[in-house]
């Protein structure tokens, strides 16, 4: 599968659960801790996690292991976007080489 296609398919399936199970909030009004926006960051990071799983992959080791080093997380649309970014350039490379031999 295309990093693209699994890309797709993964945010589909993330925003089919939370139509299904919406994250929580607080529901008494007068909350001053912010339940719902430490909630919203744990499963940003965790969405992130699980797309970094389901890429794994030698070719994208290093960018992985980058993106997970940065404080703030990344968010799932910005990973995305470096893992693309690299394969295009990587693509690049491979067709150069290939055109020069």
């Amino acid at each position: 599968m295309s990093l693209d296609d699994y890309y797709n398919k993964l945010t589909g399936l993330f925003d089919e659960l939370s139509r299904l199970k919406p994250p929580h909030h607080c529901s008494c009004g007068h909350c001053t801790c912010d339940v719902a926006g430490r909630f919203k960051i744990d499963w940003d990071e965790e969405k992130l996690h699980q797309f970094l799983v389901g890429v794994y992959d030698d070719l994208y080791e290093i960018v992985q292991s980058n993106l997970l080093s940065r404080v703030p997380a990344p968010s799932l649309d910005e990973a995305f976007s470096v893992l693309s970014q690299d394969e295009h350039s990587k693509s690049l490379a491979r067709s150069t080489t290939k055109s020069v031999e």
